[in-house]
């Protein structure tokens, strides 16, 4: 998807609510199941999104409805969540994710996230969200927020090979009880262009009163991470560090990450990033989330992205589309493509990521998501650790701190942390990325 599209879909959904209508009288929310399918293309290629995970958004009326019932099969696929956010896109703060593992299953169904899972058996489950729920006496709860208005998102990371983004099953069933008791089976959404899905979502929330206008121009507006200021390249030599504040609108409490923004590019320039693969399952060619010995985390992925509203992904790579060398480590190559495709320069045992918009400042991100609790080299513990920068959306924090910052993330995650250097295409080319990182603590790149 070319920049100009991306900007081109902003612009059109803000059209879009220039012209809702202000109120009227129709089905409450949701009127259909699921109406926002998000997959880091198009219209809703907002907010850095993972070009790895499709996520689905549906809107509710807290006040309408006494709970909501969620019924579905266990998706075929690395991992798959339910969050609950309020109005604007914050989680809620006391029960507001189940993830995959902590999903128990209907009777007589397995839960195949779990190492108990029973080969054969169906896999169904049931989730419900609402005003008080407890985790001690409803395991598969959520609460509702504490806005009138609320959503709930559906995520699914990295189907299997083969399957398409629902990962080999329907999207989940959604039922609404009413405050007198009586249950109402949500319709699914039609098949909609996403634009046009998009347009029917802002009207149904118009309809019922809610401030669409607000909560649609926060998501193209301000819904990303903010580790510095947008217009500004970093100095070299380049920092990869962790931002106290990622400013996003509908996070994924699964996931934290490590930034290196700043990323200005120079003609016959590439950019090098270099570090050690976490251990993950191999789920994509059909192994299960505990298998192989030693999984360090759940996912792992890096991400180009543009460092300017509406915070598009240019493009992701997954921690099984990685190369990796026979020590673990990955190298990712940053480039232009050629004739519109990776340049044959770039080596196997590399993993080349487009560089889109030669004009935007870029930002790379690394995800983690769910380390084992034995892994003490994840962006997590180095969380943990305190080595975050304590950013302000709008405001870049000073370079004294982020170079203190990032050798703390360093000191954490010791072979896991990302290195990165621009480097002379030519020098890559002749001396690989040996020669690339030689460069640059000789000076000579700098």
């Amino acid at each position: 998807m070319s920049q100009k599209t991306t900007l081109l879909g902003a612009a059109q959904l803000l059209a879009v609510l220039i012209f809702l209508p202000s109120s009227s009288t129709a089905q409450a929310l949701p009127v259909c199941s699921w109406p926002l399918e998000t997959t880091g293309s198009g219209i809703s290629n907002v907010a850095y999104p993972d070009t790895n995970a499709t996520y689905w958004t549906m809107p509710f009326d807290s006040a309408r409805w006494q709970s909501i019932v969620i019924t579905g099969v266990y998706p075929q696929a690395r991992f798959f969540s339910f969050v609950s956010y309020d109005a604007k896109g914050s989680v809620v703060e006391d029960h507001s994710a189940l993830n995959d593992v902590d999903i128990n299953p209907d009777a007589g169904s397995t839960n195949p996230f779990r190492e108990s899972a029973v080969a054969g058996e169906p896999q169904h489950y049931t989730v419900t969200i609402s005003r008080t729920a407890s985790m001690e006496n409803e395991p598969n709860s959520l609460q509702f927020a504490n806005t009138r208005l609320g959503w709930i998102i559906y995520r699914i990371y990295v189907a299997n090979q083969g399957l398409q983004r629902n990962a080999g099953v329907p999207l989940p069933t959604v039922s609404v009880v009413s405050l007198d008791g009586r249950s109402h089976l949500v319709p699914p959404c039609p098949s909609r262009h996403r634009s046009a899905a998009v347009a029917e979502l802002v009207t149904a929330l118009a309809r019922q009163g809610f401030d669409a206008n607000a909560a649609f121009r926060q998501l193209i507006n301000s819904a990303a991470p903010s580790p510095g200021a947008e217009t500004s390249c970093q100095p070299t030599p380049l920092v990869s560090w962790i931002p106290k504040n990622t400013g996003g609108y509908f996070p994924n409490p699964a996931n934290k990450y490590i930034a290196i923004p700043g990323l200005c590019f120079q003609p016959g320039r590439i950019l090098i990033v270099r570090g050690k693969g976490p251990v993950f399952p191999d789920t994509y060619n059909g192994g299960p989330i505990w298998k192989p010995d030693g999984i360090q985390t759940r996912y792992w992925s890096m991400c180009n992205n543009d460092q300017r509203s509406p915070y598009p992904v240019v493009a992701c790579q997954a921690d099984h589309s990685t190369n990796l060398d026979q020590s673990g480590y990955y190298t990712y190559v940053i480039s232009k493509p050629e004739r519109g495709e990776a340049p044959s320069w770039v080596p196997p045992e590399a993993t080349w990521l487009e560089l889109g918009s030669q004009t935007d400042t870029k930002i790379l991100l690394v995800r983690n998501m769910l380390p084992d609790p034995n892994f003490q080299n994840s962006v997590q513990a180095a969380i943990s650790a305190g080595c975050v920068v304590d950013n302000q959306p709008g405001v870049p924090p000073s370079r004294d701190e982020v170079v203190q910052q990032g050798q703390c993330a360093h000191d954490v995650m010791k072979d896991y942390y990302p290195k990165a250097v621009y480097c002379d295409k030519q020098v890559f080319i002749s001396q690989g990325w040996q020669g690339c990182f030689a460069a640059t603590e000789s000076g000579v790149q700098e």
